[in-house]
């Protein structure tokens, strides 16, 4: 197939990758990466009014961040809409219940929202790894307090990642940006395919060649380690977007490429991914 600039991927898919191990393989676990969730006290105070009035929907919203060692926080906070960028938080409405609909509610349908997230044609973020519903009900009596009840739904997934030699990257401007300290934005994700010298071909996530050639593996630009949440969502995206139509992955285990491009790093670490994914 031909991709950007006449470049085409291999003809035969049997042996796109040398396998050779580089060193001792590191577990990637989603589970590793769940949030200590915190609710802003201006967020409490703006649904606690709401459920005096017993009626209405707070709008939140839903920032994330990531501190050593990979550390998650998820802290829940009104939503200010010249802050609430694509990407940088997820929005969510917190509806007032009445106590007799508390039993009767619906489940909120998390499931879906996650797939949404995974669909975005945008490098991956940390938050893609979560889905959050907040509902309030009023005191039951004098003297207690509202309930606020949060739901958070995250894929299970586990991934080996395998260490492997480095790999040769083809000789176009998101290559050199990648491997140049501060040649672009660190914190951001794409996708790998491959020309027929078996260089990779890194591409952006906003890239329409994505969603039509064949595609290796991932990039993630920022992190050193595997273990980084980044890391886990752009594997996510890699695996459960149901957008990208040719995943050439290895036959025999479904392992695919992990390139990871640490910020004021000139070399990259290669490795070969692949587990078992249990949403």
């Amino acid at each position: 197939m031909q991709g950007p600039r006449g470049l085409r991927f291999p003809s035969s898919r049997r042996y796109l990758w040398d396998r050779t191990p580089a060193g001792a393989q590191v577990l990637i676990n989603t589970q590793d990466h769940v949030p200590h969730v915190q609710v802003a006290a201006s967020a409490f105070g703006a649904i606690t009014r709401a459920a005096e009035r017993q009626t209405g929907t707070v709008p939140l919203q839903l920032g994330i961040s990531v501190t050593p060692p990979n550390q998650v926080t998820a802290l829940v906070q009104e939503l200010d809409p010249l802050v609430c960028k694509a990407g940088a938080y997820l929005q969510l409405s917190c509806p007032v219940l009445k106590h007799a609909q508390q039993q009767d509610a619906a489940a909120p349908n998390l499931r879906a929202a996650l797939q949404a997230q995974l669909d975005q044609r945008s490098s991956a973020h940390v938050q893609e790894l979560y889905a959050l519903s907040a509902s309030a009900v009023p005191a039951a009596a004098p003297g207690e307090r509202v309930c606020l009840q949060l739901l958070l739904q995250m894929p299970s997934c586990s991934m080996l990642a395998t260490p492997l030699y480095t790999k040769r990257l083809c000789h176009v401007p998101l290559a050199e940006a990648l491997l140049k300290p501060g040649g672009m934005t660190a914190w951001q994700s794409g996708f790998l395919s491959m020309d027929q010298a078996r260089s990779l071909l890194p591409l952006e996530a906003t890239d329409v060649n994505v969603y039509s050639m064949p595609l290796v593996g991932v990039w993630v630009k920022g992190p050193s380690s595997p273990l980084h949440p980044l890391v886990a969502a752009a594997c996510l995206r890699f695996a459960f977007s149901s957008l990208l139509a040719d995943r050439a992955v290895n036959a025999d285990t479904g392992a695919f490429l992990l390139l990871l491009c640490p910020e004021g790093d000139p070399v990259s670490k290669c490795y070969e991914a692949a587990g078992t994914y249990r949403s």
